[in-house]
C-alpha cells in the first residue's frame, strides 16, 4: 500500500486503536462490548467497560476484560480487581487476570498473594499472564512462589517460553537460574524451549549444568548433554541413556506438523521453525469474533480477509495498528479492527520487541467461531502422528486457491507453505504462512497475493 493510500483512506486503512466512530448502541453481548475498543478513552467509556464487566453473562464479562485490558481505562486496575473476586466463571476469570497483569502495578503480589483461594485450573494462568507481562523478570517467580503451579512439563514449557521470549539469551539467564536452583525439570523444560527454537543456551550454562553437584540436576545429565554435546567426550556421548533418546524425540515430535498448499508447479521444500510471515488472529474470548461480525451487519456471504500489521507493548497488548488490506464490507472493516485491537501474542511465539506481528482474520462463519480460546484447563496442544492407534487423515473437501486475474495475467506463482492447527471440532484454528511465495510487503493494487490466498484457502 502507497503512502498516498494511507492518506486517503483515512478510516480503512490508518485508523488508531481508539479512533472509530461508534454507531447506534446495540444489546449488551460479547461482541458489542468487543467494539468498546474502539472508543475514545474517556469516562463514559471507562463507565460502559466497568458496566460490562458486572453483566450477569459471563462471556460478556470475558470481553469487557480483554477490553479493559487493551485500551487501559480509567479506573480500570480496581475494577477488574473486584471483578475477579466475585467471577466464578473460569474463562472470564482467565481474562480478568490478563487484565490485572496489564493495568495493575501491583499485580505480582496481587495474585500471588491470592493463588491459592483461585481454582487449580486458574493458576497458571496467572503464572502465563505474569510471564508475558514481565519476561526475563518472571523468571525469580517461576522458580518461588509460581513454581508449584507449574505442575506439568507442557505447563512449565509453556511458562518459561513466555519468560523467554524465544530469546537465546533470555534462554541461557533461565537455564543458569534453573540450574542454580537445582530444578532439573525446569531445566528440562527450558532447553526443550531452546530445540524447538532452534537454538540452545550457551555452551558456557550447560556444562556448568553438566558439572552441577546438584542430585536434581545431575539426574538431568545425560538429557541435557545428549541435547547439546557440550563438553561431553566422543566416549561419553556414545553412552548416552535410552531415556535421554527417547526424550529427544518427544521434544522433535511435539513440533508443528506442516501442511503444504502448491499455488504454482514448485516442489515443496523443507521448512525450519521460525516466526511466521503473516498468522490468523486466534485465542480471542468465547463469542467475541464472530459476535463482533454480527454486532456490525458484516457480510459473509464471501470469505473477505482483513490483513494488519501490529505492535505489542512488552505486556502483550497491542500498542500500534497499521491495516494493509480491509474488506470492502465497513461492517467488516469495524469488527476487523476490534479484533486486531484485542488480540495478544499466541503462547508459542513472540514477535522481537518492537516489530509488528502481521496478523490475519479471514470472515468466514467456520473461521470466525474457530478463533475462540480454548477452554480454561484444556491440555496444551500436542502433534499426534499417525501410526498405530492414529489414523492416517483423510481429505474430505479440497477449497483450491483462487488465482487472482492480475496474477494470472503476470504468470506469477510459486510455493506457499503453511502451518496448521486444527481444533477438536475439525475447525482450522490457527494458519501461519511461514515459507512465502512472496514477501507480503508489496500487495498487487487490488489487494491479492499468492499467499493471501493460500491463507485464505486453508
Amino acid at each position: 500500500m502507497r503512502a498516498a493510500d494511507c492518506v486517503r483512506l483515512v478510516l480503512t486503512a490508518c485508523v488508531p486503536l481508539a479512533g472509530v466512530a461508534r454507531a447506534a448502541e446495540p444489546p449488551l453481548s460479547a461482541g458489542s462490548v468487543a467494539l468498546f475498543v474502539l472508543d475514545p478513552p474517556s469516562q463514559t467509556s471507562s463507565a460502559r467497560i466497568a458496566a460490562a464487566l458486572a453483566h450477569p453473562e459471563a462471556a460478556v464479562r470475558a470481553a469487557a476484560a480483554r477490553v479493559a485490558g487493551a485500551a487501559a481505562p480509567e479506573g480500570g486496575c480496581a475494577t477488574l480487581k473486584s471483578a475477579l473476586k466475585a467471577e466464578k466463571d473460569a474463562e472470564a476469570a482467565r481474562e480478568e487476570i490478563r487484565g490485572v497483569v496489564s493495568l495493575c502495578g501491583d499485580a505480582p503480589g496481587y495474585l500471588t498473594g491470592r493463588l491459592a483461594a483461585l481454582p487449580a485450573p486458574l493458576r497458571p494462568e496467572v503464572a502465563y499472564a505474569l510471564a508475558r507481562r514481565l519476561g526475563l523478570g518472571a523468571g525469580a517467580l517461576g522458580f518461588g512462589v509460581l513454581r508449584p503451579t507449574l505442575d506439568s512439563a507442557p505447563v512449565a514449557e509453556r511458562f518459561f517460553r513466555l519468560a523467554a521470549g524465544a530469546s537465546r539469551t533470555s534462554t541461557t539467564a533461565l537455564a543458569s537460574m534453573a540450574s542454580g536452583a537445582g530444578d532439573a525439570a525446569a531445566l528440562r523444560a527450558i532447553v526443550r524451549n531452546a530445540v524447538r527454537d532452534g537454538f540452545l543456551p550457551s555452551d558456557e550454562t550447560l556444562r556448568a549444568a553438566l558439572a552441577a553437584p546438584d542430585a536434581a540436576i545431575a539426574g538431568a545429565e545425560d538429557w541435557v548433554g545428549a541435547v547439546s554435546g557440550a563438553g561431553r567426550p566422543e566416549a561419553e556421548r556414545a553412552a548416552w541413556s535410552a531415556a535421554a533418546a527417547r526424550e529427544i524425540a518427544d521434544a522433535r515430535a511435539a513440533a508443528p506438523k506442516r501442511l503444504t498448499v502448491k499455488a504454482g508447479r514448485s516442489e515443496p521444500r523443507p521448512v525450519a521453525e521460525r516466526a511466521p510471515l503473516v498468522r490468523t488472529v486466534t485465542d480471542l474470548p468465547r463469542g467475541v469474533a464472530a459476535g463482533a461480525a454480527k454486532a456490525t451487519g458484516c457480510s459473509l456471504a464471501s470469505a473477505s480477509l482483513a490483513l494488519a500489521d501490529v505492535t505489542f507493548r512488552a505486556q502483550g497488548t497491542p500498542e500500534a495498528l497499521n491495516p494493509r488490506l480491509m474488506p470492502a464490507d465497513s461492517g467488516c472493516r469495524k469488527a476487523a479492527l476490534a479484533l486486531f485491537a484485542l488480540s495478544l501474542p499466541p503462547g508459542d511465539y513472540l514477535p522481537p520487541a518492537g516489530s509488528p506481528d502481521r496478523l490475519a482474520v479471514v470472515f468466514d462463519a467456520d473461521a470466525l467461531a474457530a478463533i475462540d480460546e480454548d477452554p480454561v484447563g484444556t491440555a496444551e496442544p500436542r502433534t499426534l502422528a499417525a501410526g498405530g492407534s492414529m489414523k492416517e487423515p483423510k481429505e474430505i473437501l479440497r477449497v483450491k486457491p483462487a488465482y487472482p486475474e492480475s496474477l494470472r495475467r503476470q504468470r506469477a506463482e510459486g510455493l506457499a507453505v503453511l502451518t496448521v492447527r486444527i481444533d477438536r471440532e475439525g475447525r482450522v484454528k490457527d494458519v501461519r504462512v511461514v515459507e512465502p511465495v512472496g514477501t507480503l510487503a508489496a500487495i498487487a493494487r487490488d489487494g491479492t497475493s499468492l499467499d493471501l490466498e493460500a491463507l485464505r484457502s486453508v
